[in-house]
């Protein structure tokens, strides 16, 4: 969203976003009679959209007499038979009139094509849209998907191509998939870097969306260089919005919707599983029930959405301030979601105007109702002992017989004794999973001008994250197996960052030349507290008094600490030449020291060049009706990913190993060595080559820009085997390996119809990615046979773990699924012999059988206007990427447990009588297009202190087109080593219906 833009907008939408000034008479010395020479001349001054606009300055030409527009638009002055009115307007083209024997003056405001040239934000400033030499695409609020948003990030699903944003489940607590131009890293992080208003490394769900004035994604090194060790895998900008001069403006958003499961998993009835044991002659304990355990899981669930903001100020101050509240219940009973934020905005100019203070304060307050599942998992930061977010239940309920009731006839909890067989709705009603989270984010910015040009800017940031997790577990539980569980883990995080920059602009006749240089030193420093017990006397304390329990005297709880600190230090530059205002160029530079690097590769250095010809702009161009605009745009260079890196990950560190007796009965924990040092620990390094297009043809009725890329990873971290001795444990994280991503991203925006009752535009976007590992070994470190089999780290299913599915292989994508090859044909596996050799092997018959990337992706908005009436739908597709369904490898067959244990009721079709395998019979293809959002929304007619209304209606997810027969192919996660999987544990998609109204005052 440009700058430039949001100004002249607030001009022309003058009685919805700004509060008028008190009209004041400017003239100098006015007497308090009008002479004789003089006469009243009155009018209204309007917007191109018929409107009255406040401000305007109403000027006497050669004087400084003058007068401001009311609230309305109207004005009053008095002037000579031969004076000259100019009437100016920031972001509007100023008119002159002579007064002549007129009395009554009404003029109209054209827009300023000028002041309306679309800026895009980049690091540490803004472009001008048709200025840029890098790929970035920006979206501006106004072109936001509608809906909830538990994640701002939806608000952009779809419409940046390349940027792959998935939602892996239905649950108002889960996170986004995030990916921009491919994976490019195997340990390390693959996100965006996200900067909210000049701070990186911000929670973006700490922002509410209703606050947000655009997004621009930086998507090349050219763009994101400037961003150095952590921009490998792109730059996602946030810019909040801000106050503007004029009258106080009151905004009012409020929506409720209802959420519903899209789709329920097709296990047996009780009575189609009575009849298909009958059919097989197998018997099992029939309780007499019919119970449907997805719907007693899940809800229909309410949400509702009220945000509220007041901004306003004069041309030295202006503020915003906004509150948002979210209530959303999850659709599986006893999940939910519930956020309030605050935020606000002020700026303010002061010193002749030289110097300009912007201030920002956001805090924002979540609280948090998981699922929970049945046990201890571990001793890691947030997550000991609870298993946070864990969707086991689900596989409860598609274990637990149909035929089985909820409860007794005297009111307790059905339960049968058995491995993973739980009653699901005990196990939530039994279970208290819930968590705290607080953010409070301070942002100071001054700007001074040392002289005509020169600018000296600080940045000065504190961020601050708390977040408490609460487990609880009754003692009535079956699971529970321990007289109750409880534990607590809270976590705290704090983000400080100083900057300093130094910013000139200068013109020299058809030459400009942008100047910045910067310094800026970031810390991060985190510290956690945990303790969980067991065997509690009663379940009246939950987990507020965890001293309670006995389980921590005989080895059944625990306690732990922990705190780390990391310090980043960069030096930045970078250079923008325009000649002619044809030929562009940008080199930026930067150099990042960083305290988790090793003691041998402390700094890194990340440059980048690229460059841009406005081809439409030379002679043989300028002036053609059919080429508007049309500009190439080229660049190289380098940036890096240092999230592969956690502090301290280059030392030598010791760690819990078993215990040892002191006297009898007593135990001490044993250390022994943990990791090994590596002082040339360093960031990993992705160099880009790209190449672009950007183009507006047939009279500005088709724009769009074209990109083609080339991203090499190298020195890319893994886990490699080493010796023991020298070294004092196996296996050492080290820079080896690489990684290619090249790919083709095609952006349009086309004006179907522009007439003035009826509009539409259509803007669709393409992406095409081909991942593949290039290396991985170095001359220091190899991997034997130039592969590795991968294990997911979820739970397969009873006899499945402890399989591989997924290979790294040179020539390979990240995310190839590697198995037997086994399909199914008359109700058996038919097992094919890989290598030959006449008999099958589980092992040695394996291959790759599909990879779980998408090979193409695609978006497309469709937004008509008619009278006061809108429509917008938006729709979404990935195509080209393989789904492994856990559920079907795990319900599909009809194997020794059933039916102790119900299936699916295409178990029935495929009629295998046989243990529950890992093989491509059950790798489908995970195409699909969604109807990801429609809107329908009408604007209702201004009155009174009314200056705007609009009421919608919106659908989000309301058709998905698939040939893949599980739940939904988007329910799956496409993040780390094994992505791809359709697990059995998972939280099911939602649907959900929206009513809401935006008032304006």
């Amino acid at each position: 969203m440009n700058h430039a833009y949001k100004i002249a907008n607030l001009y022309k939408i003058g009685r919805q976003a700004v509060a008028c000034m008190v009209a004041a008479v400017l003239t100098f010395g006015l007497s308090l009679s009008v002479s004789a020479q003089e006469k009243s001349v009155s009018g209204t001054v309007k917007g191109s959209d018929g409107d009255g606009l406040p401000g305007v300055s109403v000027q006497v030409k050669g004087t400084s007499k003058g007068v401001q527009t009311d609230i309305n638009g109207a004005y009053k002055i008095g002037v000579g038979n031969n004076a000259t009115l100019q009437f100016s307007f920031l972001g509007m083209n100023t008119q002159e009139i002579a007064v002549g024997n007129k009395s009554v003056i009404d003029v109209t405001l054209i827009d300023d094509a000028k002041a309306l040239e679309e800026v895009v934000v980049v690091g540490y400033g803004t472009v001008k849209k048709k200025d840029l030499t890098g790929a970035v695409q920006g979206v501006s609020a106004k072109d936001f998907n509608g809906g909830v948003l538990t994640n701002p990030l939806q608000a952009v699903q779809g419409k940046v191509a390349g940027l792959q944003v998935t939602r892996p489940s239905g649950d108002p607590n889960g996170g986004l998939n995030i990916r921009l131009r491919g994976t490019g890293s195997l340990l390390g992080g693959s996100a965006p870097l996200v900067v909210i208003d000049g701070i990186p490394g911000g929670d973006i769900s700490s922002v509410a969306p209703e606050d947000i004035e655009s997004f621009d994604v930086l998507k090349d090194a050219s763009a994101g260089a400037i961003y150095g060790a952590r921009a490998a895998n792109g730059v996602i900008m946030i810019t909040t919005k801000k106050g503007k001069s004029g009258r106080t403006s009151v905004d009012y958003n409020v929506y409720g919707s209802v959420q519903t499961p899209s789709r329920y998993m097709d296990l047996l009835t009780a009575t189609e599983l009575r009849s298909a044991a009958a059919s097989l002659n197998k018997k099992f304990v029939d309780n007499g029930a019919d119970t449907d355990w997805m719907r007693e899981l899940t809800r229909d669930a309410k949400v509702q959405n009220h945000n509220v903001a007041v901004a306003g100020g004069t041309d030295k101050f202006n503020y915003r301030a906004s509150v948002s509240y979210l209530n959303q219940e999850g659709i599986v009973i006893t999940s939910g979601l519930e956020r309030l934020n605050f935020r606000l905005n002020s700026s303010m100019k002061a010193l002749n105007d030289k110097l300009t203070a912007d201030f920002l304060v956001s805090s924002t307050a979540t609280k948090r109702n998981f699922i929970g599942n049945s046990g201890f998992r571990g001793n890691s930061s947030l997550g000991a002992g609870g298993d946070f977010g864990s969707y086991d239940v689900m596989l409860y309920a598609a274990n637990f017989l149909p035929t089985n009731p909820v409860k007794n006839a005297d009111g307790t909890y059905f339960e049968v004794p058995d491995f993973e067989y739980y009653n699901p709705v005990a196990l939530l009603n039994n279970t208290s999973n819930t968590g705290r989270d607080n953010d409070v984010s301070t942002n100071i910015k001054l700007n001074y001008e040392l002289a005509q040009g020169l600018v000296f800017g600080v940045n000065g940031g504190l961020v601050r994250k708390n977040d408490l997790r609460s487990f609880y577990q009754t003692k009535t539980q079956k699971s529970s197996q321990a007289g109750g569980r409880a534990n607590r883990n809270s976590e705290a995080n704090i983000n400080q960052i100083l900057e300093t920059t130094l910013k000139y602009n200068k013109a020299f006749g058809n030459q400009t030349l942008d100047l910045l240089g910067g310094y800026s030193y970031q810390t991060f420093d985190t510290d956690g507290f945990g303790a969980g017990n067991s065997n509690f006397i009663t379940d009246a304390f939950g987990s507020n008094n965890l001293g309670a329990g006995e389980g921590i005297n005989n080895g059944q709880g625990f306690v732990y600490s922990f705190r780390n600190n990391e310090k980043l230090i960069s030096f930045f530059g970078r250079a923008n030449y325009n000649l002619l205002d044809k030929y562009l160029f940008t080199a930026t530079l930067r150099r990042d020291g960083s305290s988790k690097f090793g003691a041998d590769n402390k700094w890194g250095l990340f440059p980048s060049v690229s460059a841009a010809w406005k081809i439409s702009e030379e002679s043989f161009l300028k002036g053609n009706e059919n080429i508007n605009s049309l500009k190439l745009r080229l660049g190289y260079g380098s940036t890096g990913n240092s999230e592969g890196l956690s502090p301290y990950r280059s030392l030598s560190t010791v760690a819990p190993a078993g215990s040892y007796v002191v006297s009898p009965g007593v135990f001490y924990t044993g250390y022994g060595p943990g990791r090994n040092a590596n002082p040339n620990l360093r960031w990993e390094t992705i160099t880009t080559a790209g190449a672009g297009l950007d183009f507006s043809l047939l009279k500005n009725k088709l724009s769009g820009s074209l990109d083609v890329y080339d991203r090499q990873t190298k020195d890319m971290l893994y886990d490699y085997p080493v010796a023991v001795p020298p070294n004092l444990v196996n296996t050492t994280r080290a820079n080896a390996a690489s990684l290619s991503n090249k790919g083709l991203e095609l952006t349009l925006n086309y004006d179907v119809i522009d007439t003035k009752g009826f509009t539409w535009t259509l803007s669709p976007n393409f992406a095409t990615n081909r991942n593949k590992v290039t290396s991985l070994s170095s001359a220091d470190f190899e991997i034997a046979g130039g592969e590795i089999k991968l294990s997911p780290s979820i739970f397969l299913g009873r006899g499945l773990s402890a399989n591989s599915t997924h290979i790294l292989k040179e020539g390979l994508a990240v995310g190839t699924f590697f198995m037997p090859k086994i399909s199914i044909e008359n109700g058996k596996f038919v097992e094919v012999d890989v290598d030959g050799d006449g008999k099958f092997s589980d092992d040695k018959d394996r291959t790759t059988v599909g990879v779980a990337q998408p090979k193409f992706s695609m978006g497309l908005q469709s937004s008509m206007t008619f009278g006061s009436f809108d429509f917008t739908m938006m729709f979404r597709g990935l195509y080209g990427q393989d789904v492994w369904s856990l559920v079907n490898t795990n319900y599909a067959v009809l194997s020794d447990r059933f039916p102790s244990n119900n299936v699916l009721q295409k178990a029935l079709e495929y009629n295998i009588t046989s243990a529950t395998r890992i093989g491509s019979m059950f790798i489908e293809k995970g195409s699909f297009t969604k109807l990801d959002n429609a809107t329908l929304g009408y604007k209702i007619p201004k009155a009174g202190v009314l200056k705007g209304a609009r009421i919608y209606f919106t659908g989000q997810n309301l058709i998905t087109i698939s040939k893949y027969s599980g739940m939904d192919p988007e329910n799956v996660d496409l993040g780390g080593l094994t992505p791809g999987i359709d697990a059995r544990s998972f939280y099911p998609a939602t649907r959900t219906f929206i009513a809401g109204l935006n008032f304006n005052f």
